[in-house]
């Protein structure tokens, strides 16, 4: 931290350059290890004292005043005006990066996900008018079609359900389905 000083009216000691210094080391903090620039200006008239403390750091500059009758007391009041400038900044950089984040995640929008079937069996209660009426030579019709194992359906002639299903071997197998 590089502190430049500068004053006004005002005769400056060591022991306040110390005293400055020390609370500066509180501002550094939010700095981490990057290099940074501090001018510090005391101004003094008959009862009133001034501090302006400005921080250069990437590009940016950080200013913050106060007056009041004890120049510790004053440049204590800056130091905090600065804290509390750093801390707004602090957290709006990390929303920045956050909404970076997301907006990086989400870009290029990802197709929405296809769901997926239970991994048990699926069971889906019918009931008779659901299932459709056709004759036998109809579902088996239906049976040849690519893809079909299995047909359901509600017989014509005596309006039972029945179920049509292939085999690897032989021909069609016809299930008879009791009522309940």
């Amino acid at each position: 931290m590089q502190i430049e000083y500068s004053h006004k009216g005002y005769t400056l000691t060591e022991s306040l350059k110390e005293f400055i210094s020390a609370h500066l080391h509180k501002v550094q903090r939010f700095f981490g290890d990057d290099e940074v620039r501090v001018k510090v200006l005391l101004k003094a008239s008959k009862f009133r004292h001034e501090s302006e403390i400005s921080i250069h750091h990437e590009g940016e500059w950080l200013q913050a005043r106060a007056e009041g009758e004890e120049m510790e007391e004053v440049v204590l009041r800056t130091i905090d005006h600065l804290q509390i400038q750093l801390k707004k900044k602090k957290k709006k950089l990390k929303e920045k990066k956050r909404r970076e984040a997301h907006r990086v995640a989400d870009w290029p929008p990802e197709p929405a996900a296809k769901r997926r079937a239970p991994a048990g069996p699926r069971i889906e209660r019918l009931g008779k008018a659901d299932i459709p009426a056709m004759t036998e030579e109809d579902a088996l019709a239906r049976l040849a079609r690519p893809g079909s194992g299995f047909v359901v359906f509600r017989d014509l002639e005596d309006d039972r359900v029945r179920v049509l299903a292939s085999r690897a071997r032989g021909g069609p197998i016809l299930y008879d389905i009791a009522e309940q």
